[in-house]
């Protein structure tokens, strides 16, 4: 049976456990990365190589102290812990207590050879040397795992998407990893939407006004003649409900406001 951590800070707890279990050599995941030869010292992305038993990061680029104001030597030394101090408190809490549970429960129901196939993104805001808050993605894939599931260490990267992102929501994507690199558009195999700041996931007064047409059964065309909008804003207000409450179809939704009291 597969065990594997309920949150951010027990995979980092934990997995001390493990310490005495081998895993690849820093410079073959380097190497398997591209990294080798490239001159990564003033530009983003961020690559890493973190290991969890041992608290520490293998390898971070130097590009880290133009992005964050860190250098490599005191990141390496500070490790991932003291990182996450830096995270803006309301993201970490969604990605102790949300985020990583949902990535290790779809791990969970995959063999632990298949683990490396997958890369896991999500966002969050992290505090930079100089006080200035960043929205950061971060793309990573677990490459050592335990017989029982457990991820021992990760490779990814992190890149500055503050220009890109104009609200505080979190999203979070699994995907397979396409090895061929080919062109082709892909559908992520996970796909959910967080609000750290609870603020961000209130209906607004007219998304309730919508739902409430909905719940009576009103059809968008009809909602958007009621209320003089576009059928192109109603749906985007239906499609931007679905995303605040984290549900899937319009029964969820109304389930979902009918139980928090929203209807």
């Amino acid at each position: 049976m597969s065990l594997i951590p309920n949150s951010y800070q027990e995979l980092l707890a934990n997995a001390g456990n493990y310490s005495h279990i081998s895993k690849p050599q820093t410079v073959d995941i380097i190497n398997s990365l591209g990294l080798q030869g490239l001159q990564l010292h003033a530009q983003a992305p961020v690559f890493y190589v973190v290991d969890y038993t041992q608290k520490k990061f293998l390898f971070i680029s130097p590009s880290c102290e133009k992005l964050l104001g860190y250098s490599v030597e005191f990141l390496a030394d500070a490790g991932p812990v003291y990182i996450t101090e830096l995270w803006n408190q309301n993201d970490y809490k969604c990605i102790n207590e949300k985020v990583i549970p949902q990535v290790m429960a779809f791990l969970k129901n995959r063999e632990v050879s298949e683990y490396p196939e997958y890369s896991v993104s999500y966002n969050y805001r992290v505090q930079a040397k100089d006080g200035h808050y960043l929205t950061i993605m971060n793309r990573c894939t677990y490459f050592a795992v335990s017989d029982d599931g457990w991820p021992l260490a990760a490779v990814g990267f992190i890149v500055d998407i503050t220009h890109f992102k104009t609200d505080t929501s979190m999203v979070l994507t699994i995907d397979k990893i396409d090895r061929n690199f080919t062109t082709l558009s892909k559908i992520p195999l996970l796909k959910s939407i967080y609000y750290p700041d609870k603020v961000d996931s209130i209906l607004s007064k007219r998304e309730l006004e919508i739902l409430s047409a909905v719940k009576q059964g009103m059809c968008s065309k009809a909602i958007a003649a009621q209320f003089y909008l576009s059928l192109n804003t109603v749906n985007n207000h239906r499609k931007n409900m679905l995303h605040k409450t984290n549900t899937n179809n319009c029964s969820e939704l109304i389930e979902y406001a009918r139980s928090s009291g929203l209807l």
